[in-house]
């Protein structure tokens, strides 16, 4: 995103006195790599350096956040190298580890820190959200394998997560904001009717970013979506407010009906808007539970003690909620995948209910059949 390095720029500049410190010793480093008859031999002897030999200029210079002196190594062709997974047992890791461990793990830790840096998130990744959002939940998941360093991780985990926060700051305008929002990596021109998706809110949410999805800019974004059809909603008196869900609900079936007819006509747009979805969603689940009462209660059967006893009007009702609940898991499933599905523990939750009401509903035709088998002999 071009609007990358202007922003990295506005948010290390309060780092400014911090990294005077270590820029002489950056470029000294950096002057080293290129011009080296110039420098004393004595200094090279690794034994004489203030740092570890993984510390390299690019990746001192990020560890102090030092905006001029990244950009000057990033325009030379110069980044930090990606560390090895963490349970890797390529030759390399395996021999750096057996020699010296803490060092093989400071050195990963130390390239953490690098990449970890605003300045050169910024400066050096074409997309600085979606670096922010791998790197923090990289970052989150070597906390829980490296326990000696697990507050460092964590550290930077959350260093990740402001940056891509205050990166979101930035925007001036509801248009910036959606801009981002829908931001697809497959497709950099946004299309004003298929990229509405928020396709970028929906992944922070997977990586678990809090601090982006709570960033005040997105909640007004949210917040003028949920209420599509309602401006002034919150202004309104609260008297209003639930005379308005009351008609809704009651309405939901009439809506429903509308739009499993004509789900493109005005009346089956209205009912897909955010909230009024949701309000329909609640009152035909409300139903479901009555229904579902009114079968436990027997209401409407006089011969409770008969085995396998045919449905009734109230069972016939309850089907059609049943088949709407699976075809919705098989549809959020299809939509985004069986892995993403099943790492969502309350999805398991819904397949447990459903199941438990398809085996209701199997033993009962069972129970029915066989008795009416009996009958006939």
């Amino acid at each position: 995103m071009a609007c990358g390095s202007k922003v990295g720029n506005q948010l290390t500049n309060a780092s400014a006195s911090v990294a005077e410190q270590a820029g002489a010793s950056a470029l000294a480093a950096f002057s080293t790599a290129s011009v080296v008859p110039m420098v004393p031999p004595l200094l090279l002897d690794k034994q004489f350096s203030e740092f570890t030999p993984d510390i390299t200029p690019i990746i001192l210079a990020a560890h102090t956040n030092n905006y001029e002196i990244i950009k000057l190594l990033v325009q030379k062709g110069v980044s930090v190298p990606r560390p090895h997974e963490v349970r890797c047992n390529c030759v390399e890791c395996v021999s750096s580890s057996d020699v010296d461990s803490l060092r093989h793990s400071r050195s990963r830790l130390n390239i953490y820190k690098a990449l970890a840096s605003p300045s050169l998130i910024a400066l050096s990744s074409e997309d600085p959200f979606l670096t922010a959002f791998q790197l923090s939940w990289e970052l989150q998941e070597l906390s829980k394998v490296e326990n000696e360093f697990k507050s460092e991780y964590e550290e930077l985990s959350r260093q990740c997560k402001q940056f891509a926060k205050d990166l979101l700051d930035q925007t001036r305008s509801s248009r910036e904001l959606e801009i981002i929002l829908n931001y697809r990596d497959d497709n950099s021109l946004i299309e004003e009717q298929s990229g509405n998706d928020l396709a970028r809110l929906k992944l922070a949410i997977k990586y678990r970013q809090k601090e982006f999805v709570a960033q005040p800019n997105c909640q007004q974004l949210l917040a003028s979506r949920w209420y599509d059809e309602f401006p002034g909603w919150r202004r309104r008196h609260w008297a209003v407010k639930m005379v308005t869900c009351f008609i809704i609900g009651l309405l939901f079936p009439v809506f429903s009906v509308c739009y499993l007819i004509a789900p493109k006509s005005p009346l089956g747009l209205f009912i897909r808007k955010p909230f009024i979805k949701f309000i329909c969603h609640t009152a035909s689940y409300l139903t479901f539970l009555f229904l579902l009462l009114l079968a436990s209660q027997h209401i409407d059967r006089s011969d409770l003690n008969r085995q396998g006893p045919p449905p009734t009007i109230v069972e016939w009702m309850i089907l059609p909620w049943v088949l709407g609940f699976i075809w919705g898991e098989i549809k959020q499933m299809w939509d985004g995948g069986l892995q993403d599905y099943i790492h969502d523990w309350w999805n398991l939750m819904d397949f447990v209910m459903n199941s438990l009401y398809l085996a209701t509903i199997s033993l009962k035709i069972v129970a029915f059949v066989k008795v009416t088998i009996i009958y006939i002999v």
